[in-house]
């Protein structure tokens, strides 16, 4: 997908970065509604000040920035919150304070309630917190949070072009035009400027042989920088030559990269939301969902849902809220959640929770329904009775698809997959074999009722056995190891027939 495509769009009449979009009523209707005090959590202080500034330019309101460093205004006067308490009394009804990392401050008993007093007072002056994302928030009710936006493609486009970023990198990679860097500024939307500028310098640093180059770079590092300390793990996508059969699958995500062109837009044809690939373990549903990032050009994420349920009430819904949202800041991204059966639903493993596990997916649900951004969810599931009607009816997702037992032909290629192409992305080379390749692939053809799993543990099982010996791998290692499994298929027989009958008529064969 060519990010360059779709910029024209994103840098259009790029909203302006003011208070009135973070929903904090700066004028008259504050001092109606008696609000008084505001926190922003943000990493980035300095665009915080200047979006404040920004936001007071035409008012009557004088600004003034207060740090425990350099005081008021940078003067020196007040570098304590104490000595500032007595000049915040005193302050003129139009002033606004914005205080910096002053809720570090306030765990002073004394001082947090000093300053709710204050804030509780009838009166126009207004006070600001700037903290940290990562800081305690402010520790009393009358402050009102509000969030800062992140900052359009055009506030990207714009401080790399005032950093002389394009300007210097055009000089060796020749294809770094105006469309080009408008491109990149599309991409790095979701991070902060002063991260956004760093990724930009090393992306063009390293990539200058051509602009999807120079895009897969920055969006690898974007998905680094994000989703680093979350639920999110960046995961690695699987070449769709890597898993044997699933070709309907293959096929049909493949035509959905269609999709993600701007020209699909213009064309009336919706981003794709995602598919769900239920079917019998062992079979290839995870590695689809994977090899998902590679058919459409995308990073992969996948929820660590195990992180996901805390203890506190409202908690593990408030993560996923969270996580989501961040998800949309990687976005255009592949989301992956993995046997969401048996992590999301109502069923899941000890859900005496009260609920938790209804109300999580409820928090999912609607999100599948309401999301814009480009997030492609691919869901697993081996149980689909557990999950709820909502989830898999069209809207929320676009397609459902059924993964079986593999048949001869698809088991063979399966045992070509890890006998050789495993190997050689590995280890650049395939390990000797005393047998021909087709000697195992008529093994894996007769080894009826065999998922790919185990046909994959099977053919460790006979490395091992050959290793132990000092000799290639033959196919009589393999045989030897497959008569000594028994399959789900002939464990679980009755599971796997019901599973086949749902599938019948309710999902696409994969």
């Amino acid at each position: 997908m060519d990010g360059a495509s779709s910029s024209d769009d994103a840098l259009r009449d790029p909203p302006r970065d003011s208070f009135a979009e973070s929903s904090l009523p700066h004028d008259a209707t504050a001092a109606a509604a008696g609000v008084r005090c505001f926190s922003i959590a943000s990493d980035e202080e300095a665009r915080a000040i200047e979006a404040i500034e920004d936001a007071m330019e035409g008012t009557d309101r004088e600004v003034h920035v207060w740090s425990g460093a350099s005081g008021v205004d940078r003067s020196g006067r007040a570098t304590s919150l104490a000595e500032l308490l007595p000049e915040l009394r005193r302050a003129a009804p139009r002033d606004l304070w914005a205080l910096t990392d002053a809720t570090t401050w306030l765990r002073d008993p004394a001082l947090a309630r000093a300053f709710r007093e204050l804030s509780s007072q009838p009166g126009d002056a207004v006070f600001i917190f700037l903290h940290a994302a990562a800081a305690p928030d402010v520790p009393f009710p009358e402050c009102l949070a509000i969030a800062l936006p992140r900052p359009t493609a055009a506030q990207i486009h714009e401080a790399a072009t005032r950093a002389g970023i394009f300007e210097r990198a055009s000089a060796s990679a020749r294809w770094l035009d105006a469309n080009a860097a408008r491109g990149l500024a599309v991409a790095c939307v979701g991070l902060g400027v002063r991260q956004a500028l760093h990724t930009l310098r090393f992306a063009l640093t390293r990539a200058h042989g051509s602009l999807e180059a120079a895009l897969d770079t920055l969006r690898g590092l974007k998905t680094h920088h994000l989703a680093g300390d979350s639920l999110l793990e960046t995961v690695e996508t699987i070449p769709p030559g890597e898993i044997g059969g699933l070709d309907n699958l293959k096929s049909w995500v493949q035509s959905r990269a269609l999709a993600l062109h701007p020209e699909a837009r213009a064309a009336g044809i919706p981003t794709p939301k995602g598919l769900l690939i239920v079917g019998v373990q062992g079979c290839g549903k995870s590695l689809a969902a994977r090899a998902c990032g590679a058919l459409l050009g995308l990073d992969v994420v996948r929820l660590d849902v195990g992180r996901l349920f805390t203890s506190a009430l409202g908690g593990s819904e408030a993560q996923l809220q969270e996580t989501l949202a961040l998800v949309e800041r990687l976005a255009p991204v592949v989301l992956w959640i993995d046997e969401i059966d048996k992590s999301l639903s109502h069923g899941r493993a000890g859900a005496s929770d009260g609920g938790t596990a209804d109300r999580v997916m409820a928090t999912l649900l609607t999100w599948l329904q309401d999301r814009t951004a480009p997030v492609f969810l691919a869901a697993t599931a081996n149980a689909i009775e557990r999950l709820p009607p909502e989830l898999v009816r069209r809207g929320r997702l676009d397609e459902t698809f059924f993964v079986g037992l593999p048949d001869a032909d698809t088991r063979a290629r399966i045992l070509r997959v890890h006998l050789c192409e495993v190997p050689r992305r590995m280890l650049d080379a395939v390990p000797p074999l005393a047998d021909p390749v087709s000697n195992f692939e008529a093994l894996a053809r007769d080894a009826e009722g065999f998922s790919g799993a185990e046909l994959e543990a099977a053919l460790v099982e006979a490395r091992l056995r050959a290793f132990s010996r000092g000799e290639p791998l033959s196919a009589e290692d393999l045989a030897t190891a497959l008569r000594a499994t028994v399959p789900l298929s002939t464990s679980h027989t009755e599971q796997l027939a019901a599973l086949e009958r749902w599938a019948t008529h309710r999902a696409r064969r994969a």
